[in-house]
């Protein structure tokens, strides 16, 4: 299952605190697919709040028409081509300390090796960012944050099995989203943080909805 985020409130996105999250200049992993139906404006996944003005966001950017990493100066980190609308796109962007690697749907490697000035990442939200880049009429499934640089074996397995993968090592935030139902009301209490720290998870704005997503078809073809 995932979840939809149709877009109508500007408010709506999942926050938490975090205080076990890589600091902004050290190594970290997202994963995630997400499907989105338009391109118009800059649409947040998930962003790694660290203190002062530095934060990492991944999404789509309308400053480079791409799936991206960008900075909370709208500072381009490193992007990769968007295959388009209205489908499935498994996301994997990784940085070991010196280079931010990015790839679609198990695809060739876009990198770059910008670099991070040092930060806490104290809070973490999903669906938006602090300027309400919320994910406008689009799907987000399987969300994962490690606390190190995935290989690219462990992205292409991830991406073939459809969440029943147990790369649970340096695994600090996970949002499989397998426990919903379709058009189920995902409030902060459905939405659950199932790696070994648990986060509490806040709502602000309008609670996104439970969808049919793309792992339970993978999940069957993989078992």
């Amino acid at each position: 299952m995932s979840i939809y985020f149709p877009g109508t409130d500007l408010l709506t996105k999942y926050t938490t605190t975090v205080n076990n999250f890589p600091a902004h200049e050290d190594p970290v992993s997202v994963t995630c697919w997400l499907k989105l139906s338009t391109t118009l404006t800059r649409q947040a996944v998930i962003a790694l709040n660290a203190s002062g003005t530095y934060t990492t966001t991944l999404g789509y950017s309308t400053s480079t028409s791409n799936l991206s990493c960008w900075s909370l100066t709208n500072t381009t980190i490193v992007s990769t081509p968007f295959p388009g609308v209205n489908q499935w796109i498994f996301i994997a962007y990784t940085f070991d300390g010196t280079t931010h690697s990015m790839s679609t749907n198990d695809g060739s490697r876009t990198t770059a090796t910008p670099t991070m000035a040092p930060g806490a990442v104290s809070s973490v939200q999903i669906g938006s960012d602090s300027f309400s880049d919320v994910i406008n009429s689009g799907y987000i499934e399987d969300l994962r944050v490690y606390d190190r640089a995935l290989s690219a074996s462990e992205v292409s397995t991830i991406y073939n099995s459809g969440g029943t993968d147990y790369i649970l090592d340096g695994l600090i935030f996970w949002l499989p989203m397998n426990q919903f139902y379709d058009g189920q009301t995902i409030d902060a209490s459905s939405m659950k943080d199932f790696s070994q720290y648990g986060h509490v998870i806040s709502l602000t704005g309008t609670a996104p909805t439970g969808a049919v997503g793309v792992t339970d078809t993978i999940r069957r073809a993989y078992m």
